[in-house]
């Protein structure tokens, strides 16, 4: 459907989220359609909504609070851009980090899929196996990256 963006019943229904939260989440979708993030200004989101600078920062917060957004500072040609990834779940949200991009360059940061679960505290030094606040999401290049490095402490 063109021109119509709908906002989940669960979201709807979420009492920690004031309503120009859940409008701002439907904006944000809006514009990442397929990508899962997007780039838009806060004075054009503002605009859209009819509402304050401060009230987006403050929906933002609450979006990022409730694990349904992640927030990236990305510097892009003569001004900052900010990039927002959106996460259909707040486990989501911890999947893997953004990577930023290389020092100089015009590329907006990326969100890399994580692929594998990894233990923060590995087994070997008495982390625990299945305790969820031991287990992180990692793509694959970055946890072949921290094995190794725990190999050969």
């Amino acid at each position: 459907m063109k021109d119509f963006t709908p906002i989940p019943d669960s979201i709807m229904r979420r009492r920690d989220l004031k309503f120009g939260a859940k409008c701002l989440l439907g904006r944000l979708k809006r514009y990442a359609y397929k990508s899962g993030q997007c780039y838009p200004s806060l004075p054009t989101l503002a605009t859209e909504l009819g509402t304050s600078l401060d009230s987006i920062r403050r929906f933002i917060a609450q979006l990022k609070k409730a694990g349904l957004i992640r927030v990236s500072e990305a510097g892009l040609g003569r001004g900052n851009s900010t990039n927002y990834v959106l996460c259909d779940s707040p486990e989501k949200v911890a999947a893997h980090p953004i990577k930023e991009s290389p020092k100089g360059s015009r590329t907006p940061p990326l969100l890399v899929g994580a692929t594998e679960i990894d233990h923060v505290t590995p087994l070997r030094d008495g982390g625990a196996r299945l305790e969820l606040s031991n287990l992180q999401p990692l793509c694959q290049r970055c946890h072949q990256r921290k094995t190794n490095r725990e190999k050969r402490r």
